[in-house]
């Protein structure tokens, strides 16, 4: 997925909650994110993340979320790594 989206997991991690509760908040409406066709998996655009943690006052927002993305970034390189080593 694009950089300027996260997983139900990563948003659950920025917003402090379980990715439970995120699927629960995508299907009342509650937050809008976008919806894979393909797998049906759910994912959050990092400005509709931000936007929320901004009208929270969270000091350091950006900072949280460029963390929460580097470090899934990394993780998947790792695995496509290992995967193509694997299969390569």
């Amino acid at each position: 997925m694009r950089s300027g989206y996260l997983t139900c997991s990563q948003a659950a991690v920025v917003l402090g909650v379980s990715p439970r509760t995120i699927r629960r908040y995508l299907a009342e409406g509650r937050i809008r994110g976008h919806r894979n066709p393909l797998n049906g998996r759910w994912f959050v655009a990092r400005v509709v993340l931000r936007r929320l943690l901004d009208e929270a006052e969270v000091p350091g927002a950006e900072d949280l979320l460029s963390q929460i993305h580097g470090a899934w970034s990394a993780e998947h390189r790792i695995v496509r790594k290992v995967d193509e080593k694997d299969h390569g």
